[in-house]
């Protein structure tokens, strides 16, 4: 599983940045980053309306 296309998944099951960087084998940091990039790409700046953005744009499987 890919840090970029898991994220909004893992972050959605309510994990957080260890636990996911953990199950993904990368560090803390790179999660951190991904999310940051994220959540620039939606538009949005706390993870309220990033989960409510991921949810419509149909991010999650």
């Amino acid at each position: 599983m890919r840090a970029r296309t898991a994220l909004p998944e893992l972050l959605n099951q309510g994990l957080g940045i260890g636990e996911i960087a953990r199950r993904l084998g990368v560090s803390k940091q790179t999660i951190s980053e991904r999310k940051a990039s994220v959540m620039r790409k939606l538009g949005v700046v706390n993870d309220a309306a990033l989960f409510v953005a991921i949810a419509e744009r149909g991010l999650l499987p």
